[in-house]
């Protein structure tokens, strides 16, 4: 049920993302496995690197990113981190696409298409995960995306640790 909820959430989101676009870059819908188009394939890797972070954090605070709440456990995927990172998607990704789009940052050109893939040259990448990285630390009210998400991490441990253990027998 709560899959449910955030598929339909993500719909809407994605229907109004796309009137914040500027003119010039197709988005009809969010497609992951492949990305379909430029914009997809800039939200994919900004979450891709939202992800790391998000495990690295877990990880240095001894938590196993690969056991999540929310999202399925699968071999390879750090599920925890990505169940943090749901908090991370609009405001610190989807408003650095918009924001690097608006600005003419990247633009079209930045990309090269290549069989149903999209890449971004190097000099662009270079610019995106930058950009990223200084997103994330950037200093904000109340706080930076990495202090928040350290935060949350400890909050969840704490939340952990207020679970009673069963009694041995």
């Amino acid at each position: 049920a709560l899959h449910a909820v955030e598929g339909q959430a993500a719909k809407v989101w994605f229907a109004f993302f796309s009137e914040l676009l500027p003119p010039g870059w197709p988005f009809e819908r969010r497609t992951a496995h492949p990305p379909q188009n430029a914009v997809n394939a800039l939200l994919s890797l900004g979450y891709s690197l939202a992800t790391s972070r998000c495990a690295a954090l877990l990880a240095a605070a001894d938590l196993d990113p690969l056991v999540g709440f929310l999202h399925d456990v699968r071999p390879g995927r750090p599920s925890l981190a990505c169940d943090l990172v749901e908090m991370l998607r609009v405001p610190l990704v989807d408003r650095l696409v918009l924001r690097l789009l608006a600005r003419k940052q990247i633009k079209p050109e930045s990309f090269a298409a290549q069989a149903n893939a999209w890449r971004l040259l190097p000099d662009a990448l270079r610019l995106f995960v930058a950009s990223f990285e200084e997103a994330f630390h950037e200093p904000r009210r109340p706080a930076s995306f990495e202090h928040c998400t350290c935060r949350q991490i400890e909050q969840w441990i704490e939340s952990i640790g207020s679970f009673p253990l069963p009694k041995e027998s």
